[in-house]
């Protein structure tokens, strides 16, 4: 996967559900609640990519999604059934923007 370094995410997690989800745009969007939101509202790209339990990072297609996404300014939601699977994916994530993965 190739991001650009401005890139952010983070864990949002929706109670009562055990699950989480990783959301990932770049500037001036923000990654929470309120910036899929404001997407929303703005009838702006967003892709949602749901994980099976113990997948934690997406398939070829999934890649190429989440690139194009943010190359057009949109947000991308990863849902994930448990907050482990949340975490390491946006782990993998956070060293593939910082150029270590």
């Amino acid at each position: 996967m190739k991001l650009p370094a401005e890139v952010r995410s983070a864990v949002v997690l929706s109670p009562p559900d055990p699950g989480a989800g990783v959301v990932i745009c770049a500037p001036p969007r923000e990654p929470n609640i309120a910036g899929i939101r404001a997407a929303m509202r703005e009838r702006g790209l967003i892709a949602s990519m749901t994980f099976d339990p113990g997948v934690r990072w997406p398939n070829a297609i999934g890649v190429a999604t989440v690139e194009n996404v943010l190359a057009s300014g949109g947000l991308v939601v990863w849902e994930f059934d448990r907050l482990a699977d949340a975490l390491a994916a946006q782990l993998r994530l956070r060293a593939v923007v910082e150029g270590r993965a």
